[in-house]
């Protein structure tokens, strides 16, 4: 094995020109310039600090998309109008009893939700007003978990209530505006 070495030799005329290069200057920023008012950053131009339109859509994009995959999508059947909730559905065979029970009054309450529209719906929640007969009422509001029912089928439902303080005197059971 060899090495072998090169040497260029420019022609005798021509000498080779040397040209002096400039030394690199290494950039220091300072890192606390950021925190000093009013000065920029050597980094950017001034028009290039803030984000643009786009970069705000796509925040405000991500954020609503979080929103809405984390439990959202339920508060939109409670932004519907009081009125569209139970646009098919019937309140039927409602009764009402007072038993004593380990010393006092529970109210059970009993009715059936059918639904009589055209396509499947959501059950909505429902409302029972309890009324003294002092005239204070007091509601519950009764869950229905988002159960759907199909065209011209019906549910069942029953619950059991606390008494009130005082005599009941009316209990009214409906579909609840919210």
């Amino acid at each position: 094995m060899e090495d072998a070495e090169f040497e260029s030799i420019a022609p005798q005329g021509d000498r080779a020109r040397t040209i002096p290069l400039p030394i690199p200057v290494p950039f220091k920023p300072d890192q606390l310039s950021i925190l000093k008012k009013g000065t920029g950053s050597d980094f950017a131009p001034a028009q290039a600090r803030l984000p643009g339109a786009s970069y705000w859509f796509l925040v405000l994009l991500a954020a609503f998309g979080a929103f809405w995959m984390s439990g959202g999508h339920v508060l939109v059947r409670y932004w519907q109008a009081p009125g569209t909730a139970a646009a098919g559905m019937k309140l039927s065979d409602v009764s009402t009893r007072v038993e004593a029970h380990g010393g006092s009054n529970v109210i059970f309450v009993t009715a059936r939700v059918s639904n009589e529209g055209l396509q499947p719906d959501a059950v909505p929640e429902l409302t029972v007003t309890l009324r003294e007969r002092t005239g204070a009422e007091r509601a519950y509001y009764l869950g229905t978990r988002g159960q759907f029912i199909a065209p011209g089928e019906s549910i069942s439902f029953s619950s059991r209530l606390p008494g009130l303080k005082d005599r009941v005197e009316a209990v009214n059971v409906r579909f609840s505006p919210r």
